[in-house]
């Protein structure tokens, strides 16, 4: 026999008492109502009937949004600038970084020669993974934002994971072949945006 007491004994017809919904009502069952008001705000969840202090996971420091907003945004502008490698040489641009060009062995002339030799696909890969990184660990700024700008940085997020899968589906060969999204990596993008999904 439980020892909760009877709701009866607890309760008088007529009587006022403040409940909350706590689960909506589904078919023919009746919505689950409790006593344990919780009232939402931006930082904490006032529950006046509760004896207990709690800290939530969803509370973000501006300077860790700020820190994810970088991710995303530097690993979007690398994205572009491995897609448009020969373009950039056109214009006396290169912006690999010269740590990364020694690392490899790849020099500014071997670049102005457009050959995609080993070395110069094994810096491809290589700055690829380093931009997709970036992009997948800022995305997860779109946790901590609303609902419409969740699905614009996904959006954003996606659109650069997908050059960078534009330049390896070309075997990093960005001289012979400029890397492109098609109709389909659009539509794909976006159902992926609308359903809060990030492609990898």
């Amino acid at each position: 026999m439980s020892d909760l007491p009877i709701i009866s004994e607890l309760l008088k017809q007529g009587q006022e008492i403040l409940v909350q919904i706590a689960k909506e009502p589904i078919a023919k069952k009746g919505a689950r109502i409790t006593s344990h008001i919780a009232l939402p705000g931006r930082f904490l969840v006032f529950m006046p009937t509760v004896n207990h202090v709690g800290v939530s996971r969803k509370i973000w420091s501006d300077e860790e949004r700020q820190r994810l907003s970088d991710l995303v945004c530097s690993g979007l502008q690398l994205a572009n600038f491995w897609q448009d490698v020969a373009i950039d040489l056109e214009k006396n641009r290169i912006y690999f970084p010269r740590a990364d060009l020694r690392k490899f062995s790849v020099t500014p002339a071997d670049l102005e020669r457009r050959v995609a030799s080993p070395e110069f696909l094994a810096l491809m890969r290589h700055e690829v993974e380093v931009a997709r990184a970036m992009l997948r660990r800022g995305a997860e700024l779109h946790r901590m934002v609303d609902r419409r700008l969740s699905r614009d940085l996904l959006m954003f997020a996606g659109g650069g994971l997908a050059i960078l899968n534009a330049i390896q589906r070309v075997g990093y060969d960005v001289f012979n072949r400029r890397p492109k999204l098609n109709k389909f990596d659009y539509l794909k993008l976006g159902f992926n945006a609308l359903t809060g999904r990030l492609p990898i």
